[in-house]
């Protein structure tokens, strides 16, 4: 699931709790001057992006040209949310209130059109780049010997077509899911049920969290009406796969095929709730692997499911949130003067400065007890130490993931590293004890500290927080 709208989200969250910048006071630039940056700093993105995607369209454009192309185009939507906070700090949410008023959801949603925009933008020019690979795949399958199934419609629409797709499974989900959350507080603070009285506040709190949790609940659900997913229940590949996740303990596995846009080969698990939770297996993953991979590339998901992965994140998220926004406040009243409307974005910023390094350092640790998990599931029955097989399969399922995606195995990403590192740490595994890997003592040192700094977060809001 992408970060982007996580990441989005979250800004326009911490916005929406701290006020914007300016307090309502005199903004620093008269409105046609904030419009021309919020629009004209979108429009310049969307600009390059085109011409990038254009130019490592062409015929001539080389495989190295093409890779440079796509990291372009990713770096181009971070760029996007650097110019969407700029946007915040600049009172551009402050400056929609002010023009719309304060109904639900809507000024917020029109606060977000700009920076949507222009993701559009950079979606619909990467598809010179998705045409164009492809076409290369068409043409490895038929040099393979492959049977070509071209009748998917993947012409209709074009660059268009394909910016709906990637925001069907990269936005929706998630974006709807934040959204409710918001219009749900909203709505509580509007009734003005529960009373703020009610057990010094807190009983307000909870009805706010409840409706978060039970949106965390339904999210499975939400991401299967929205993504073009078909359910798996019998035939070869689901016994394959199937079995591989009882063997890791998965009771009751339900599996979706998911068409992902672009072709893209993944897997992924969704829902933190035992009955209520996918594992999701791509397309182009199930056509471009061996049985062997497949089941590596299942046998990793399992480890998320088997470890708690899920939930585990949730909590590191929400302890970094509070004791970040803590640090905030501290630095803000040394800094800052008293009744400063700087304060709160002090706390804010340290907030979401303190997630993303930490969910990503954590996330990444957390891949890897799940890429060494799979060689446990995969080493022959009763042997104490990694099998050379079982590692041998799930480097060759990270190098293939690769090769499908058309990304370099050195490329760095923030949840997951690089295929490199974490093939190098799948090599440092064999012969090594499977009841004493050194990532599970990394992760539940994770864990331990993930739930310390929860508690001292909820204890400083509780205690001593504003």
């Amino acid at each position: 699931m992408s970060t982007w709208p996580l990441v989005l989200m979250g800004m326009l969250l911490a916005a929406n709790a701290a006020g914007d910048l300016w307090g309502g006071g005199e903004l620093p630039l008269p409105a046609w001057g904030l419009l021309s940056v919020v629009l004209g700093g979108k429009a310049a993105i969307g600009l390059v992006a085109a011409w990038v995607g254009r130019r490592a369209g062409l015929a001539g454009g080389t495989p190295r040209g093409v890779a440079r192309a796509v990291a372009t185009l990713r770096r181009l939507q971070g760029l996007l949310l650097l110019s969407f906070a700029a946007d915040l700090a600049l009172g551009w949410l402050g400056w929609v209130r002010s023009a719309v008023g304060d109904p639900v959801l809507v000024d917020e949603v029109i606060a977000l059109l700009p920076t949507l925009a222009g993701w559009w933008a950079v979606a619909m020019a990467g598809w010179p780049i998705e045409k164009r690979l492809r076409v290369s795949r068409l043409i490895g399958d038929l040099d393979r010997g492959q049977t070509l199934e071209i009748g998917d419609g993947w012409r209709a629409g074009g660059a268009w077509g394909a910016a709906a797709e990637r925001a069907r499974h990269e936005l929706v989900a998630v974006m709807v899911a934040v959204l409710a959350m918001v219009a749900w507080a909203d709505v509580i603070v509007r009734v003005g049920w529960p009373p703020v009285g009610w057990l010094n506040g807190w009983a307000r709190e909870a009805a706010v969290l409840a409706g978060g949790a039970a949106l965390i609940v339904a999210l499975p659900a939400l991401v299967r009406w929205t993504w073009r997913v078909t359910a798996l229940r019998s035939g070869a590949l689901y016994d394959e796969l199937a079995e591989t996740l009882r063997a890791a303990g998965v009771r009751r596995p339900r599996l979706l095929l998911w068409r992902a846009p672009g072709r893209v080969a993944n897997a992924a698990v969704v829902g933190v709730v035992r009955g209520w939770r996918y594992v999701l297996v791509s397309e182009a993953l199930v056509e471009g692997m061996a049985s062997m991979e497949r089941r590596a590339v299942v046998a990793h998901e399992a480890g998320h499911v088997r470890h708690g992965h899920m939930a585990w994140l949730g909590v590191a998220s929400a302890g970094l949130l509070l004791c970040g926004h803590g640090a905030g406040v501290a630095v803000a009243e040394a800094v800052e003067p008293a009744g400063s409307p700087n304060a709160a974005w002090w706390a804010a910023g340290a907030a979401i400065s303190s997630w993303v390094v930490g969910f990503g350092w954590v996330s990444r640790r957390i891949e890897r007890q799940a890429d060494a998990d799979a060689v446990r599931l995969l080493s022959a029955v009763g042997s104490p130490t990694a099998d050379d097989d079982a590692v041998e399969a799930m480097r060759s399922a990270l190098q293939r993931v690769a090769e499908l995606n058309g990304v370099s195995t050195r490329r760095w990403t923030w949840r997951h590293g690089s295929i490199d590192q974490r093939r190098a740490a799948l090599e440092a595994l064999r012969g090594a004890a499977l009841n004493r890997l050194p990532i599970d003592r990394t992760v539940r040192r994770v864990q331990w500290a993930s739930a310390a700094l929860l508690i001292a977060g909820i204890a400083w809001l509780t205690l001593g927080g504003p």
